[in-house]
C-alpha cells in the first residue's frame, strides 16, 4: 500500500471513527423492536364519527347552526370580568412621602479648586448634572437650588455642616 499523505491518514482516521460509532450506535440499538411501518391517517381512520355514531345507536351533538339564536344570546354573556371594577389607572400620590423626603436630603458638599458637588441622597452631582428627576440647578455654601419632578427646590445646608 502506498504511503499517504498527512491529510488523507486525517480524512481516514475520522472516516474509521464516524464508522465505528455508527456500528457500535446500531449494536447498543439492536435489541429494541422496531416500529411497524405507519399507516396513513386515511387507512387508519376508515370511518367517520357520524358513521360510528349510528353504528352504536347514538345519537351525535347538534351542530352550532342547529342551535337556536335564543339559547346563543342567553349564554354568551354568562360569567363575569373580576377585573371590571379594578382601578388600575390610579392618579399618583400627590402628598409627599417618606421616601421623597430622604431622597431630597441634602448630605453633604465637595468643594475642588476646579467644580463643586453636592451629595443629595445617594447621589453625587455637580451644577447643571441630572439623576433621574434630579437634576442640580446652582451649589451656593448654604443652599442648592435644584429641580424635583418638575418642581424647583431649595435645599439648605444640614445643621451638623454649619
Amino acid at each position: 500500500m502506498p504511503k499517504l499523505k498527512k491529510s488523507e491518514q486525517i480524512l481516514l482516521a475520522i472516516l474509521g471513527v464516524v464508522l465505528l460509532v455508527v456500528v457500535w450506535t446500531q449494536f447498543l440499538s439492536g435489541g429494541k423492536k422496531k416500529p411497524t411501518a405507519a399507516r396513513k391517517v386515511t387507512q387508519t381512520i376508515a370511518r367517520t364519527a357520524q358513521a360510528a355514531a349510528a353504528e352504536l345507536g347514538v345519537a351525535s351533538r347538534p351542530r352550532a347552526s342547529t342551535i337556536p339564536p335564543a339559547v346563543k344570546e342567553m349564554f354568551a354573556d354568562w360569567g363575569r370580568d373580576p377585573f371590571a371594577g379594578a382601578n388600575r389607572l390610579a392618579p399618583p400620590d400627590t402628598a409627599s412621602s417618606p421616601a421623597d423626603s430622604v431622597e431630597l436630603a441634602w448630605k453633604g458638599i465637595s468643594r475642588t479648586p476646579r467644580s463643586t458637588m453636592v451629595i443629595i441622597g445617594p447621589y453625587v452631582l455637580g451644577e447643571g448634572q441630572r439623576e433621574g428627576d434630579l437634576e442640580v440647578i446652582k451649589i451656593e455654601r448654604d443652599y442648592v437650588i435644584c429641580r424635583f419632578r418638575g418642581k424647583n427646590v431649595t435645599l439648605f445646608r444640614p445643621n451638623s455642616e454649619k
